[in-house]
């Protein structure tokens, strides 16, 4: 292993003797860049490696490669001029990273993307081809990597032909994907167009139908995309427009399959809201169903358009759970409390039911005593108190209460909600309040509750606008550190910053000590850390 590791390093020698020379680096600083790649490559031979150490590895070779160029460019070396060894060894052995890392986990999608994403940044169409070919073998069955490869090929490579034969393959494999049967029909519309211009260059009329082939895939992907057809509809309708070609002959093919999603999804990709509206109403006259009905009450709740879409409530017969909840939820959207009230007349079966529930109390509820007497009564009855102690608490809050009043309702809920819902809290009190009152309730909540990231940072808020507060700021991140500290390196960063902010660099230097030895893996601080403390130095 350590002499692989050597034998890495053994090839940047030339490369590194030649930036000396020419001064774009001091010896000491190669020195360092050295014991740098080498401490990295180290990391990689661990049988437990994970691929946020190859990303780190990643992350200083691209910053080694920026930082290069910018003092290639600062000593006057014109890199169309003149070529250096590390204009090719360098990203090499950043290609040579990214290999490694997806032969590692190659089943991790995330890591080939951002290797595609490299070879694109370079221009590197030779690698990024390689690249697409091997990941393709293994992730034959992800719709995604086809589609990228087949783009790359059509419109960056300039070979449309590979495209579609990627996306024949595809689709061999990929049945019921609409996505990839979309960009089949976009390969071959971008094949069509190509010999349309050079015809008019040529002076050549060109009399075939353009529309045919990409018709003739859609009618396929209509019929294996069962269940989808909507999707199907809306992607192929992008793929006409964008290659100006008439869509009424694919709105025609579509009226003909008589299906109401289709119905529905003609509607909705017209321009205008009004011509959505016109379409949905054509199409509930001359084909009645109730799903047609449903997804024109979703286009109208969105558009809050309440006495509508109560008229076409009313015209369905039955709602499943997820609709009734839904539409509930468009109801009081567009302000229809007692609408909303009567889709729960069999009860409320789920929590987003329960929140609905929770509105419509304070909707009838005249007084702020009356709502907190009903809206408690109710959350008492309930199975999962936290979210809707919050959801009364910001109901109370629209209400305008006085501090007291408010301060009283937070405390009595302050041990039965989530840290960050009391975050947001205090972050209202301090909008709509005072600092000074936000920070009298920082003060009573600091005392009964566990602090999270969030709500140290509003507290740091609330803290920059009042005096004396720094203590009770510190005792917090001390507990954010003891809690989270293993593996959250966001918790330190904050403690830093905290700390920065009121010159106390002692401190700020301490805490990196601390975080440096505490955490599981202190790769990702220490980056963050130099990016945000040590620039300049």
């Amino acid at each position: 292993m350590a002499e692989s590791v050597e034998r890495r390093l053994e090839q940047f020698v030339p490369a590194f003797e030649q930036l000396q020379q020419l001064g774009v680096f001091k010896p000491e600083e190669i020195k360092s860049i050295i014991v740098r790649t080498r401490e990295f490559e180290n990391n990689l031979t661990s049988r437990n490696v994970r691929p946020e150490k190859f990303l780190d590895y990643l992350q200083y070779e691209a910053s080694l490669l920026q930082l290069t160029e910018v003092r290639k460019t600062s000593i006057g070396i014109d890199p169309f001029k003149q070529r250096l060894l590390s204009d090719v060894d360098f990203p090499k052995h950043i290609h040579s990273i990214y290999r490694r890392m997806v032969g590692t986990f190659p089943d991790d999608l995330k890591l080939w993307n951002l290797y595609f994403d490299f070879c694109e940044s370079r221009a590197d169409l030779k690698s990024l081809h390689v690249a697409f070919d091997q990941c393709l073998q293994r992730h034959r069955n992800k719709p995604d990597v086809w589609i990228r490869a087949a783009r790359f090929e059509m419109i960056n490579n300039n070979n449309p032909e590979l495209a579609r034969t990627y996306m024949f393959t595809a689709i061999e494999i990929n049945k019921k994907s609409a996505e990839c049967y979309a960009t089949l029909a976009e390969t071959i519309c971008y094949i069509s167009s190509q010999i349309k211009e050079r015809s008019e260059i040529q002076d050549i009329q060109v009399e075939a139908d353009l529309t045919k082939a990409p018709l003739k895939v859609y009618e396929t992907a209509l019929n294996e995309c069962e269940g989808n057809l909507g999707t199907v509809y809306s992607l192929f309708f992008d793929v006409f427009t964008t290659y100006k070609i008439p869509v009424e002959p694919l709105i025609e093919a579509t009226e003909a399959k008589e299906s109401p999603e289709l119905y529905a999804a003609i509607a909705l990709k017209n321009e205008s809201d009004d011509a959505v509206y016109e379409a949905f109403r054509r199409y509930i006259s001359e084909h009645p169903s109730t799903d047609l009905m449903i997804k024109f009450a979703d286009f109208l709740g969105e558009r809050k358009n309440g006495d509508e879409l109560v008229e076409i409530l009313d015209k369905i017969d039955g709602f499943s759970d997820d609709e009734a909840t839904r539409f509930c939820e468009l109801l009081l959207k567009c302000g229809k409390y007692e609408d909303a009230n009567d889709m729960l007349y069999d009860g409320e079966s789920n929590d987003r039911m329960r929140k609905c529930k929770l509105q419509i109390i304070a909707y009838k509820s005249e007084k702020n005593d009356e709502f907190l007497k009903n809206a408690r009564e109710y959350i008492k009855q309930q199975p999962n108190k936290k979210e809707l102690n919050s959801l009364m608490a910001f109901l109370y809050a629209k209400r305008n209460p006085d501090f007291e009043d408010w301060l009283s309702v937070l405390l009595s809920v302050a041990t039965h909600v989530e840290t960050d819902e009391l975050a947001k809290m205090m972050k209202f009190t301090l909008l709509h309040y005072s600092a000074k009152q936000a920070d009298t309730l920082l003060t009573k909540l600091t005392a009964i509750v566990v602090p999270t990231p969030l709500f140290i940072e509003v507290a740091t808020e609330i803290a920059a606008q009042n005096e004396g507060s720094e203590d009770r700021i510190r005792h917090m991140h001390e507990i954010a550190v003891q809690k989270w500290g293993k593996v959250e390196a966001s918790v330190w960063l904050n403690y830093c910053t905290f700390e920065f902010n009121n010159k106390n660099f002692k401190k700020v230097d301490n805490i990196r000590f601390r975080a440096v030895h505490t955490l599981e893996d202190s790769a990702d601080f220490q980056r963050k850390y130099s990016e945000k403390f040590c620039r300049g130095k």
